[in-house]
């Protein structure tokens, strides 16, 4: 019965060494994956500490000895402390089965040793590796500013050659390192934004590069290393030049800032404009070509604004435009001498405000322009058109076949002298006028606007 005793104790005692030694490497290997997160995000220099081998195998063994030492006593007070036998009261046979106990407590004690040294090797091998990834990351970040400053380098040069390669150097560095991404960005768009001779069609051609570059190749595309479909890139142009702009059927999720912008040349396209979630403006922006169109573009959920910009081309086209959710501002702009036409769009759920403009000899076309309240969809307000403070003269102010539907018509405080207000065929319904406090508050005939 002794020995069946003894070799349960050792069994016990076994197993709670396993059990003991699992849950320790469970917590390292939580520990490491924890630090290897950290060091994804900041390289840093990884240290391994362990103690000597030969206190590392006492700790252990002393481990051991007391859990052996503390379930045998446990046992030993549950069977009521019975009385041991002495060494005389074991046979022969019994005596060789205590030997054999004894020996195979002297190989568990190896299997400890083994154990320890075993587990030293690995935690080891996982440091390294942690190590490995930091060396890799910082070798990463060296190659990424390098190819930076090199790029940098390339732009300002004063060869063409080299200043074309280094626009396409900084575009594909602008793809690869997404933790500065925004940076590469910011440079060409500086270079964008410096003074240039328009003569120049060397110079004209690497402002054009870099356009599509930026626009269509890295505004389109998440980053080759990381993805990012939450990313939303910022172009500042503030104060460019352009000549003959052409960013038609541009796909944007972002922000487009060319507030201050000349426009000249022949003409200026953005046609087919994808924006989605996005914002652009052209505050302050002046258009000088003939022919400036945003025709069938697409806007969802964005925001395009013009406060204060002037046009003085021909034709500034705004026809067919889709857009849904979305606030378009025109607020203070000054038409000289040239036809706003925003014939046949469609407007959901969308403010159009022209509040504070100014037409001279011009003409607003608004013909065929629906807007409505979406059927579908999430509801940002009521739509509005507003005409509140416009100022016209020797223009025209084009609303045939216009459709407004559940939204609100605000003309209070227009002023129009020698122009005219064309709306055959205006249909409204749902629609809301704000009388204005008196009527002589606005110049538009109310009478023209009451529903059909």
């Amino acid at each position: 019965m002794t020995v069946t005793l003894v070799q349960l104790l050792m069994i016990l005692a076994g197993m709670g060494a396993l059990l003991l030694h699992g849950r320790a490497r469970r917590r390292k290997r939580d520990a490491l994956k924890t630090q290897m997160i950290s060091l994804r995000q900041r390289p840093q220099s990884a240290e391994v500490a362990f103690l000597p081998m030969g206190c590392a195998v006492v700790g252990w063994l002393a481990l051991g000895t007391g859990l052996f030492a503390t379930t045998g006593y446990g046992i030993y007070v549950l069977l009521a402390r019975p009385q041991l036998p002495t060494l005389r009261a074991f046979s022969t046979g019994e005596l060789i089965e205590l030997v054999k106990i004894a020996l195979a407590v002297v190989a568990g004690l190896g299997g400890v040793v083994a154990l320890t040294v075993a587990y030293r090797k690995q935690r080891v091998a996982e440091a390294a590796h942690v190590l490995a990834v930091g060396q890799e990351q910082r070798e990463r970040e060296k190659m990424f500013n390098e190819r930076f400053g090199t790029a940098s380098a390339q732009l300002g040069d004063e060869k063409f050659a080299v200043r074309l390669a280094g626009a396409y150097a900084l575009a594909a560095l602008a793809e690869d390192w997404t933790k500065q991404r925004q940076t590469c960005i910011d440079v060409l768009c500086g270079y964008i934004r410096s003074p240039w001779q328009e003569d120049d069609q060397r110079e004209r051609e690497i402002r054009q590069t870099i356009l599509r570059l930026l626009l269509e190749r890295v505004a389109r595309h998440p980053s080759r290393s990381a993805p990012n479909p939450d990313f939303r890139p910022e172009f500042d142009f503030r104060g460019a030049t352009f000549l003959d702009l052409d960013l038609s059927r541009l796909q944007l999720r972002g922000v487009l800032n060319l507030n201050g912008c000349v426009f000249r040349g022949s003409s200026t396209r953005l046609e087919e404009l994808e924006l989605e979630n996005g914002e652009v403006t052209f505050d302050g922006a002046v258009f000088e070509t003939p022919l400036t169109t945003f025709a069938g573009s697409a806007l969802t959920r964005s925001s395009m604004s013009f406060r204060g910009a002037r046009f003085r081309g021909e034709q500034v086209i705004f026809d067919g435009i889709q857009a849904t959710s979305t606030r378009l501002s025109f607020t203070a702009i000054t038409v000289d001498h040239a036809a706003l036409s925003f014939d046949g769009s469609v407007l959901e759920n969308v403010t159009l405000d022209f509040l504070h403009g100014k037409l001279q000899n011009a003409t607003l076309d608004l013909s065929r322009l629906i807007l409505a309240e979406a059927i579908r969809g999430v509801n940002r307000g009521v739509p509005e058109l507003s005409l509140s403070q416009l100022t016209a003269s020797s223009s025209r102010i084009l609303l045939a076949g216009t459709k407004l539907f559940d939204c609100r018509l605000v003309l209070d405080g227009a002023r129009l002298v020698d122009t005219a207000v064309d709306t055959t065929g205006l249909v409204l319904k749902d629609v809301r006028v704000p009388s204005p406090d008196q009527p002589e508050d606005t110049d538009f005939d109310l009478s023209a606007f009451s529903e059909s």
